[in-house]
């Protein structure tokens, strides 16, 4: 009888290990397929400040100014274009933008698709055109608060037109 008793209560030990278990997976799969539902809200002054600098974005890109497009980054900003290597810092940005061959486009449009805030964090996603059908695509932009600024940290976009043969 005690030897039934000892067995009973390992049986009910495995149980409840493997109870736990199946509650682990099931929370690491729901975590990573992301049904996990995260409350998001965005705050009026990060949608003021990406929809600002989206339109000094384009106003400066239009403009040809070069200058004027790195000082809406961080200075720790990269770049990471299509088919490029990822540019880092002030001075290579600005060389970047000055030699662009769009540079210049009064057409270039920006179209934000996606917003979230994560405290000093904003990430953005969206849509771009330049002419007509001369290219578009998506991108993606990581903004950082800065000393109380919204600033561009990240910056990466690609074509959703077929590569050039």
């Amino acid at each position: 009888m005690l030897e039934f008793l000892k067995r009973i209560k390992e049986m009910n030990r495995f149980i409840g290990a493997c109870a736990v278990g199946i509650l682990v997976i099931f929370s690491v799969g729901r975590v990573m397929t992301g049904t996990e539902k995260v409350k998001n809200t965005v705050s009026d002054e990060v949608r003021k400040a990406v929809t600002a600098g989206g339109k000094a974005f384009v106003k400066y890109f239009g403009n040809r100014d070069a200058a004027a497009i790195t000082s809406i980054y961080t200075p720790h900003a990269k770049l990471l274009p299509p088919n490029e290597p990822t540019i880092s810092g002030t001075a290579a940005m600005q060389k970047f933008w000055s030699a662009h061959p769009d540079l210049g486009s009064k057409t270039l449009k920006v179209e934000t698709v996606e917003l979230e805030q994560r405290g000093d964090t904003a990430i953005e996603v969206g849509q771009y055109s330049v002419g007509k059908g001369l290219d578009n695509g998506k991108y993606m932009i990581i903004w950082k608060r800065v000393d109380g600024n919204w600033k561009m940290h990240r910056d990466m976009w690609n074509s959703s037109l077929p590569a050039p043969k």
